[in-house]
């Protein structure tokens, strides 16, 4: 049964769906900037070990792409120990509609790669955790402390240690990279959209918050009080998308799709958990095949392989 607290939050997403039609609404709940500062107790953020790389032309990273022997059309894709920060300014000039495209799925690829292993860390840790507590019914003091963060994080509400860890074990999980490379062509307009350039928002998230920094949309209604979420860097919202769709409630199914595959030893398949996706967008069911279509279309498939899967 739904609870009541549960039951609040559904009729109010979609009341608010309903009355201000919105394209993308992303509930940014026990989450604050604080996730993406550097020395947090935390996963999926910005990943400060790395060089950040930033350059205002496409010349530049196709060079540093040359640089690392980086190459989407390779057997073997070796992704470079980089940090993205933005797009390049001049990335609508390339004319050449493929080569602007594989720019933008490779500058993406570095950052979802890396954001996903780091959630495959904080995942095996969680394992480690389980392992832990089934033996001692107990957990050490920093390993209590990075659990309540987690928890924080990833809106769990159990009511135990042990149903809090299996909770987590449910959220804590990879997003294939060809999802969140479609998604990102999908919502951006394969990296040339206002938002994507002014606010590093690659996938359309909203803000409602006055704390949080943001661009108000030019056609916003006049009554209405959202932004679109502005990011430092493109890592930041990389991790701050995986985080709502591994947090939110109306991503459910997708943690159903992708718990239901891991129990049964399967590949964690795109084209199956796009069904997932079909409360991003008030687009519903198109936007689920848009999705799937520019994953097939552009053969993202191939590049889920690069993560290690445990």
């Amino acid at each position: 049964m739904i609870n009541k607290r549960k039951f609040v939050k559904i009729l109010i997403f979609f009341i608010l769906l309903t009355l201000v039609g919105l394209e993308v609404y992303i509930i940014r709940e026990h989450q604050s900037e604080n996730n993406f500062t550097e020395g947090s107790i935390s996963a999926s953020g910005s990943n400060n070990k790395f060089k950040s790389i930033s350059y205002k032309s496409y010349k530049d990273w196709e060079r540093v792409f040359l640089e690392y022997d980086y190459d989407l059309n390779k057997d073997i894709i070796d992704v470079p120990e980089i940090a993205v920060k933005k797009f390049p300014e001049d990335i609508n000039q390339i004319r050449d509609a493929k080569k602007r495209k594989e720019l933008f799925l490779s500058i993406m690829l570095i950052g979802a790669y890396h954001a996903n292993q780091e959630i495959l860390k904080d995942r095996a840790k969680l394992n480690s955790l389980v392992k832990q507590y089934n033996i001692d019914h107990k957990l050490q003091k920093e390993d209590n402390k990075w659990l309540n963060l987690m928890i924080d994080k990833y809106n769990v509400e159990a009511n135990s240690v042990k149903n809090e860890l299996d909770e987590l074990l449910y959220k804590v999980d990879i997003i294939p990279l060809s999802l969140v490379l479609s998604q990102a062509a999908c919502e951006s307009g394969w990296g040339t959209s206002r938002f994507t350039k002014v606010a590093n928002n690659v996938f359309g998230e909203w803000t409602f918050s006055e704390n949080v920094a943001g661009v108000v949309p030019k056609a916003r209604p006049a009554n209405a009080t959202y932004k679109i979420r502005k990011f430092e860097t493109i890592e930041e919202a990389i991790a701050s998308y995986l985080n709502n769709l591994n947090s939110h409630y109306a991503y459910e199914k997708l943690w159903e799709i992708r718990s239901t595959l891991r129990n049964n030893n399967q590949n964690l398949d795109s084209l199956k958990l796009a069904a997932g996706l079909i409360n991003y967008s008030e687009r519903r069911e198109d936007y689920v095949e848009q999705v799937k279509d520019i994953i097939e279309y552009n053969n993202l498939k191939k590049i889920d392989e690069l993560l290690t899967i445990k």
